[in-house]
C-alpha cells in the first residue's frame, strides 16, 4: 500500500528537502519533488520507505531504481509472510463434545468439582463455571450451562493434536463429571 500510495500521489508531499522529523508522521514515508538525497537522509533519519522519480528507497538505505519490479518484491515478501503461510504452519488440532444432564445449580456444581478434582487438580484452572484440564497431549473444558427452561447441563470440550489421543481427555473428562454429579 507504501507503494501505490507513493505513485498515485495520496501521501502528502510537503516535505521536501531538506527533510524535518515530525515525530507525529505515523507513516514514515518520504515523498520528495526536488532530489533523491533528501530521500536518502529521510530514510537514514528512520523513514520506512522513500520515494522520488521513480526511485524507491528502503529503509537500511536500499535503492530499488524500478517501482514496478519493488512492488512485486513487496508483494513476494508479503507472501512469504502472509496469514495464509502462518496458519499451514500451525498444527492440527481435533475436537471433541458432549453434554451431560446436571441435576444441580453451578455453585452445587463448582463444590462438587472442586472436591472430585483429586490429583487433576494440579492442571486445572477455573474459569468462572468452567474447569479447564492441560493434559500432556491435549486438554479438556467441563462447563457448567444453565439453559433457557432453566435446566442444567455440563458441556465438555476437548482437543488434541492427536485423534487417537483425544479420546483420553474425553474419558478422564467424563469420568470427573459424573464422580462430581454421582448422588445429586
Amino acid at each position: 500500500s507504501l507503494i501505490e500510495d507513493a505513485f498515485n500521489g495520496t501521501i502528502e508531499t510537503d516535505i521536501v528537502s531538506p527533510f524535518e522529523a515530525r515525530p507525529d508522521d505515523e507513516r514514515k514515508v518520504i515523498v520528495t519533488k526536488d532530489n533523491a538525497a533528501s530521500v536518502s537522509e529521510a530514510v537514514a533519519d528512520g523513514a520506512e520507505l522513500g520515494y522520488n522519480r521513480g526511485t524507491i528507497i528502503f529503509g537500511k538505505g536500499v535503492p530499488i531504481g524500478d517501482g514496478i519490479f519493488a512492488s512485486t518484491l513487496i508483494a513476494h515478501m508479503a507472501g512469504d509472510n502472509s496469514i495464509h503461510r502462518l496458519a499451514e504452519s500451525l498444527p492440527e488440532y481435533f475436537s471433541d463434545r458432549t453434554t451431560v444432564k446436571c441435576p444441580i445449580k453451578a455453585d452445587a456444581y463448582r463444590r462438587a468439582m472442586d472436591e472430585n478434582l483429586g490429583d487433576l487438580a494440579e492442571k486445572c484452572i477455573r474459569y468462572g463455571d468452567s474447569y479447564k484440564v492441560v493434559m500432556d497431549e491435549g486438554w479438556f473444558v467441563a462447563r457448567h450451562e444453565t439453559g433457557p427452561d432453566d435446566s442444567f447441563s455440563v458441556e465438555i470440550l476437548a482437543e488434541s493434536r492427536d485423534r487417537a489421543y483425544l479420546v483420553g481427555p474425553m474419558e478422564v473428562a467424563g469420568e470427573l463429571v459424573e464422580a462430581a454429579l454421582r448422588g445429586h
